[in-house]
């Protein structure tokens, strides 16, 4: 995870519980002598819940400063066995975890001018000021017009994508100034089997290569992923995006309708020669 502190486990967890539950059942609360938590200390609780026959965990990290009751907790599955030993655990899923509960952006990607993190309800100023130009939402969904309905789809975008899936569309930041100037990532359109390539950069800082080096950095995230091909949907007269396409080595693969519109399939192979 880049960008981040020096850490140790200890930064983040005072200790780590390991129980079990069947699936679809709620974790137990906390020991007993665990209540007490002080700042900068966290309880990570593990439980062996088997969930889709694959011998998952679920992983539940308490706030700091519970003090029984109800914990509030962040929680997502993920397949394997977990480092019981405090010293042993993975830091980057400490750190996920840890982020997660107090909903801190994961940083994702970062190029030589850009940054790549989730996207979070502090994002949104900039993004309505980038989609006020026309330009942006001649190809794409514009914003919703009232903010809470954007705050309300960007929670729920963190907690259905980003706990769930690890990737989704993220916020690109300048390095050297923390601009935010567009957004880009991939993921699933429904009907398709492989991710899409979707981004979009302020009219401020379009012409200047930041689409190239962000989309280049995306696409050998997927390949890293594990994924085949990535695709974009793209309008036949958005010449800019079907330059970038094709620069980015994605060949045309036909046209397809999708709402009533007719977009050009672009398609990258990882395993084709170059």
């Amino acid at each position: 995870m880049p960008f981040r502190d020096a850490w140790t486990p200890e930064k983040y967890l005072k200790r780590v519980i390991r129980c079990s539950v069947r699936a679809g059942e709620k974790p137990p609360l906390l020991p007993e002598e665990s209540l007490e938590i002080g700042p900068g200390d966290g309880t990570l609780l593990v439980c062996d819940a088997h969930v889709s026959g694959r011998g998952d965990y679920l992983g539940y990290l308490y706030r700091d400063g519970w003090t029984g009751g109800n914990p509030p907790r962040t929680r997502w599955a993920y397949e394997g066995d977990f480092p019981m030993d405090l010293g042993e655990a993975d830091p980057d899923y400490l750190e996920e975890m840890y982020r997660r509960t107090h909903r801190i952006p994961l940083y994702e990607r970062t190029t030589k001018r850009c940054l790549l993190r989730e996207t979070s309800e502090t994002d949104l100023d900039a993004f309505y000021e980038i989609y006020r130009d026309p330009s942006v939402t001649a190809y794409m969904e514009d914003l919703f017009p009232e903010r809470e309905r954007e705050e309300a789809y960007t929670a729920s975008y963190r907690e259905n994508i980003y706990e769930i899936y690890g990737f989704g569309i993220w916020t690109v930041i300048r390095r050297d100034t923390r601009e935010i100037i567009g957004r880009a990532g991939i993921s699933f359109r429904p009907g398709y089997e492989d991710p899409e390539l979707g981004f979009v950069i302020g009219a401020r800082w379009q012409k200047k290569g930041y689409a190239f080096e962000v989309c280049s950095e995306i696409l050998t995230g997927a390949r890293e992923r594990g994924f085949d091909r990535v695709l974009a949907l793209v309008q036949p007269d958005n010449a800019p995006s079907r330059a970038l396409c094709e620069k980015l080595g994605m060949g045309p693969a036909g046209e397809v309708t999708e709402d009533g519109r007719t977009f050009v399939k672009y398609v990258f192979d990882f395993g084709a020669p170059m």
